[in-house]
């Protein structure tokens, strides 16, 4: 699976789930789905991910977009613990948060979920050292909104593309 399909499948049944949802007719249901909201995406991510990759080597820090070297050398002797699945965009702030206001009003849309997520739904498989240097919620405050990397940047990580079965 390539690139963009797998931003379709995403998109499909992120946009599926989103428009499904109750959000002004039945506050309890909402309360009781916040958990489900917020990992969706994720979730949905891992375990697509997961189908495309050889047998034992079915975790998530296997799947992700790009990696760190410590990262690397770390996943290819095996060990998972101490590494971290990141995501380069904060996935809260500007893709879940965003979609759902546009679904709450009724103007989500498919192609409005599937161009957000080209933009910003890329991944990274990174030390807990590396991650506890990185801005947990937001860009950096001179973010242009395009470059993916910035807060990766300015906690002087550096990122390459992981190499794995999807591909471009």
């Amino acid at each position: 699976m390539n690139r963009s399909q797998f931003i379709d499948t995403l998109a499909n049944t992120y946009y599926k789930f989103l428009v499904g949802l109750p959000f002004k007719k039945d506050m309890h249901m909402m309360l009781a789905l916040k958990e489900a909201r917020i990992k969706f995406l994720a979730n949905l991510h891992i375990e697509i991910g997961k189908l495309e990759l050889p047998k034992g080597q079915t975790d998530r820090r296997y799947a992700t977009d790009f990696i760190s070297e410590d990262a690397e050398v770390q996943l290819n002797n095996g060990i998972i613990a101490g590494l971290k699945f990141e995501h380069l965009v904060p996935k809260s702030r500007y893709i879940t948060k965003v979609c759902e206001a546009k679904a709450e009003t009724d103007d989500l849309t498919e192609s409005f979920v599937r161009d957000l997520l080209n933009r910003y739904y890329w991944t990274a498989t990174i030390t807990d050292d590396e991650e506890s240097r990185l801005s947990r919620t937001r860009m950096p405050v001179n973010w242009d909104e395009i470059n993916i990397m910035a807060r990766y940047k300015e906690a002087d990580i550096i990122l390459k593309r992981h190499t794995r079965l999807l591909t471009d």
